[in-house]
């Protein structure tokens, strides 16, 4: 009985090894152009790597009220999306602020407090790096004024 169980081993072990051999060759055929055809195996063509996600800088703003008064904080908000490596700025009455440079094309979202300290007309104008993305004339009214 012993025997048998060895020589069945032995056939089985021999039908594995040459299933492998008899399965041809793995590379698909080559057509005449010189091409090899997508579904040559038979089987879904390799997937390709992504390619590199390319976009464009995109900016959104708050809305600004058409007028401020003077001592009262208004936030202003930028949302910048695809603008990595940018750095983001504001500019109002001669001031200069960052809002600080995007590490990722992810949309973020930068919040000014714009706190007047003078009464008049204001020119409001965010920048990312040197290019102007936003310019706003912005009234600042006195101390006292009706809110509109």
């Amino acid at each position: 009985m012993e025997g048998r169980i060895k020589i069945l081993l032995l056939l089985g072990l021999m039908l594995i090894v040459s299933a492998g051999c008899i399965g041809g060759t793995t590379t698909p055929p080559v057509t005449e152009g010189g091409s090899t055809p997508l579904n040559a195996s038979g089987g879904q063509p390799p997937a390709q790597p992504p390619a590199a996600e390319q976009c464009t800088p995109s900016y959104t703003f708050s809305e600004l009220p058409q007028t401020g008064t003077l001592g009262q904080v208004v936030q202003f908000s930028v949302t910048a999306a695809c603008a990595q490596g940018k750095t983001i700025g504001l500019n109002i009455d001669g001031k200069q602020e960052t809002g600080g440079q995007l590490s990722t094309n992810d949309p973020i979202t930068f919040n000014f407090m714009l706190l007047p300290s003078v009464e008049g007309m204001k020119n409001l104008v965010v920048w990312s790096d040197n290019d102007v993305i936003y310019n706003q004339t912005w009234e600042v009214l006195p101390i006292g004024s009706a809110d509109t």
